[in-house]
């Protein structure tokens, strides 16, 4: 298998960005949120490859030496495979934050294996925090270190 790379998201990533977006997330982000993490200084966005394949992307902000993963995902034909761990852990390995934080879907069963797997700790949950067809869900807050 090919090595997994990290790219700084660029506007050209991102009719592929929002293709992967529009499969994997329940109230996907418009392309105009994609646009100001690329533009935004406080904000880190990478775009994610096997090989020469587009897979994926993710996106941090950042204040200091703390950051927030504010979004991550990988093309569902690339799921199952470990490559969201692999694109994650590097991104981790590469940023050297002391803290990162991230809000979960409650019922997000795999995402949260994956942060727990990499040494991400619940600390917290947000009551309805995201918007559902008919209601909202409830978000498990993690916290990962990096000392």
């Amino acid at each position: 298998m090919s090595a997994v790379t990290l790219s700084p998201m660029r506007p050209h990533h991102l009719p592929e960005v929002m293709a992967v977006e529009q499969k994997t997330q329940l109230s996907p982000w418009p392309k105009a949120e994609f646009q100001r993490s690329i533009d935004n200084p406080n904000r880190t966005a990478w775009a994610a490859y096997l090989g020469p394949t587009f897979i994926g992307y993710m996106v941090f902000s950042a204040v200091g030496a703390e950051a927030e993963l504010l979004t991550i995902s990988i093309n569902p034909s690339f799921q199952g495979k470990g490559l969201g761990k692999k694109v994650l852990q590097q991104g981790l390995n590469q940023l050297r934050f002391e803290s990162i934080f991230l809000e979960v879907r409650a019922s997000n069963h795999a995402a949260i294996a994956l942060y727990e797997s990499l040494g991400f700790n619940a600390v917290g949950e947000r009551r309805n925090y995201y918007p559902l067809g008919s209601g909202r869900e409830d978000a498990v807050i993690y916290a990962y270190t990096n000392l």
